[in-house]
């Protein structure tokens, strides 16, 4: 008799989309840590989101955004340059490649169709449904930082973008007077016993730690720091040996300036 379909695969399509809240996210990136079925029908769902969104037509930006900035980038490059110059080292090698799925047996003739065949059409469906939203998350980053940074800003909050080694978004900061959110989106998972990312605030002087997280496997997730001190201009990520953060960082793996 054939097993009954996993319950958090009909979760998938928006999973693939990045359309799940960051709670949600995070629930699913873990069970897909221990379930065969979901991790073997995810880059069915992903192929096809990103061919659908590679087939969006992208409008052009407005006149006016190439003036603000220039004026933007005028301003930045009069700020005071940090005294520490960091430099972003390659991320760490991924986690290895899930385990793969023995084959299970053809369904017997006049029966419905594979669950992935199913699972793939159903993706289309969805994304056909939401084309620009599919064009925009696979087209853009490939990553939910944009819907979440859009979640979490509020009135006079600041936010930065963070970049690995080779330019790709892989974490974003949200900071208020209240508390500093870290959107992690893109960034390897760490040994939660073993090592810890560490959040630094790079103003004029010496960086300073904020706070440490850790980073799973896949999805997006939020962690809250406190509120760092005044002057801070940019953002750093290092990876750490131990649990604590140093006095000053280690291997910088992402930085990323204010907008």
């Amino acid at each position: 008799m054939t097993a009954p379909p996993c319950p958090m695969g009909r979760e998938l399509v928006g999973y693939a989309l990045h359309a799940l809240e960051p709670a949600e996210e995070i629930v699913l990136a873990r069970h897909l840590r221990t379930c065969r079925e979901c991790t073997a029908a995810l880059p069915g769902y992903e192929a096809v989101l990103a061919d659908l969104g590679g087939a969006v037509l992208a409008d052009g930006p407005p006149a006016q955004l190439r003036r603000r900035i220039l004026e933007g980038a005028s301003a930045r490059a009069e700020a005071p340059v940090p005294a520490r110059a960091l430099r972003v080292l390659p991320p760490p090698a991924a986690d290895p490649a899930p385990p793969t799925v023995a084959p299970r047996a053809e369904p017997a003739p006049g029966r419905r169709p594979h669950r992935r065949r199913f699972g793939v059409l159903l993706a289309a469906a969805c994304a056909i449904a939401v084309g620009g939203l599919a064009g925009q998350a696979v087209g853009s980053t490939g990553t939910g930082l944009d819907t979440t940074l859009s979640a979490l800003e509020t009135a006079g909050s600041v936010h930065s973008t963070l970049h690995d080694g080779t330019g790709a978004p892989v974490a974003a900061v949200v900071a208020s007077t209240e508390s500093v959110q870290v959107v992690v989106a893109g960034m390897p998972a760490n040994d939660p016993t073993r090592s810890v990312y560490v959040l630094w605030g790079i103003g004029a002087g010496a960086p300073q730690p904020l706070g440490t997280f850790d980073a799973g496997s896949g999805g997006t997730r939020v962690v809250t720091l406190a509120a760092g001190g005044p002057g801070v201009l940019s953002y750093a990520v290092s990876l750490e040996p131990g649990r604590t953060a140093p006095a000053v960082p280690g291997t910088v793996v992402a930085t990323g300036g204010l907008a």
